[in-house]
């Protein structure tokens, strides 16, 4: 109940926002409405079912600073009931899920303490990287890998980033994420993509499985990650060299622990 209520205000929020900032002359607001449903030819079973509002506003009050943000309002998944109180929640949650995601929002501020300096602050996505869609290079906002066949999304990071333009050529950008935040990993179809079969001996089979994720500290020292990169273009090529002090955003297997749960050569 708590959850949902969260949920509520912060949906409240965020309208009250949006009818404030419509007021202004400078505000842009635009958006889309997306319906994504996927079935399976082999045995006509739905596997994806998404309704999306998607919300960004954008604005310039003067040459000085710039504000953008982008909210996504989704029903998304299937009707999780199981019993007829399910039916009757006020919150109707487990017959319509629906969530908020807040991808980005954050603040540019132009020839900050130099005119040659613009520093963004806030909630935001750091692609670096020309390519459309894979960018190894690109390795501070983690990836958003729920839709597979999406590939290339990231997700929004509380982040302060910084542009010093030495000349016309030659930029220097440095990054510094105070909270770690790990990627998502795919669901649907490809849940299973970064959890393949376990090969086990002759004769043993898995009872039950069950991991556990560990996050680094919320200390400054273990959860935070800072980057840099120097970019130009020589030739009509873009050529940057980054440095990343930070954390892999993906889940690592460190240790795997096997239990005898009865003679027959099961273990958990």
């Amino acid at each position: 109940m708590y959850t949902m209520k969260k949920k509520n205000l912060l949906a409240t929020v965020t309208v009250l926002i949006i009818g404030a900032l419509y007021g202004q002359e400078a505000v842009s607001i635009t958006g889309y409405l997306q319906t994504d449903n996927r079935l399976r030819t082999k045995n006509n079973e739905f596997s994806w079912n998404e309704n999306r509002l998607n919300l960004q506003l954008e604005g310039a009050p003067s040459d000085q600073y710039h504000y953008f943000s982008e909210i996504r309002l989704r029903g998304f998944g299937f009707p999780d009931v199981n019993q007829s109180r399910d039916l009757q929640l006020p919150e109707k949650n487990k017959v319509y899920r629906w969530g908020l995601e807040f991808r980005e929002a954050y603040v540019d501020l132009y020839g900050f303490m130099s005119e040659n300096l613009d520093v963004r602050i806030g909630r935001q996505i750091v692609s670096w990287g020309t390519g459309d869609a894979f960018n190894p290079t690109s390795n501070i906002s983690p990836d958003d890998l729920e839709d597979i066949y999406n590939f290339g999304q990231r997700l929004g990071t509380n982040a302060i980033s910084a542009n010093y333009y030495w000349n016309d050529n030659l930029t220097l950008t440095g990054v510094f994420v105070p909270i770690f935040t790990p990627a998502t990993l795919p669901s649907g179809d490809f849940a299973e993509a970064f959890a393949p079969p376990m090969a086990l001996p002759p004769g043993l089979t898995i009872g039950t499985i069950s991991d556990a994720v560990i996050l680094p500290d919320r200390t400054i020292s273990k959860s935070s990650q800072y980057a840099l990169k120097l970019a130009t273009n020589l030739f009509s090529y873009d050529v940057s060299l980054s440095y990343f002090e930070g954390q892999d955003d993906f889940p690592l297997a460190s240790k795997v622990t096997l239990t005898p749960v009865d003679g027959t050569g099961t273990i958990d």
